[in-house]
């Protein structure tokens, strides 16, 4: 998104991190420039690296694996991320948590956000080819056992499974796009394509959102690396 037009000052862009886009590298370096991005007058709300508790707090959802000790979420930390986002520049909310909210869930969190006239939404995505076999990864992590072959048969089937359907609930970018833009408006919503084996991609389309100097995301060096 070389040249995208920056959000105003004092709106909030709030980023659907589609699972596998990226979004774990790019939280990773708003948290490390938290205290530069101040400076350009930019807000990533919180202390720590990730947003996880907030955005699961603010969508009344568990946190952990379902079916193994998942824990409520006091929504005590949702109320902290949104006070801390009342900010006269820009402020900037991201988690893949956000790609399987339901819409009238979605339409809360923005009314608590400073409603459409104030949120601008992000979408990050990539090609269903290479979100397939990272998403069968991440599913090992949780104890699948099925190999890659039989995973692509139940996320193919002609009769989907619960998880078959959360899986294109999430990954249905066309219909995600169009879910969010009919929130906020098709001219506040952004849908930023991450090409396969550009790793610098995500991290300048923010700093041309955000009006960050170029290089001030892209250009730090991430210490952390997703598991998968």
């Amino acid at each position: 998104m070389t040249g995208a037009t920056p959000i105003e000052p004092g709106e909030l862009l709030l980023h659907v991190g589609l699972h596998k886009t990226g979004t774990t590298a790019l939280q990773v370096a708003l948290a490390d420039a938290r205290a530069d991005l101040e400076e350009h007058q930019v807000r990533y709300p919180g202390a720590g690296t990730f947003q996880h508790r907030a955005a699961l707090a603010g969508a009344g959802r568990r946190y952990g694996w379902q079916n193994d000790g998942a824990r409520e979420v006091p929504k005590k930390y949702w109320d902290e991320l949104v006070a801390q986002s009342a900010f006269d520049g820009r402020t900037v909310v991201s988690s893949e948590f956000l790609d399987d909210v339901d819409e009238t869930t979605a339409r809360r969190m923005i009314d608590d956000l400073g409603g459409p006239s104030r949120v601008r939404v992000v979408i990050t995505l990539r090609s269903i080819g290479a979100i397939l076999p990272s998403a069968w990864q991440q599913r090992l992590k949780a104890g699948y056992t099925s190999p890659y072959p039989q995973f692509l048969k139940l996320v193919f089937a002609d009769e989907q499974t619960p998880k078959a359907r959360k899986f294109w609930f999430r990954h249905d970018q066309v219909a995600q796009v169009q879910r969010w833009a009919g929130l906020v408006g098709i001219g506040r919503t952004y849908a930023v394509i991450i090409p396969d084996g550009d790793r610098r991609a995500i991290f300048g389309a923010f700093e041309g959102l955000l009006d960050l100097p170029g290089g001030l995301l892209a250009d730090r060096q991430i210490a952390i690396q997703n598991r998968s």
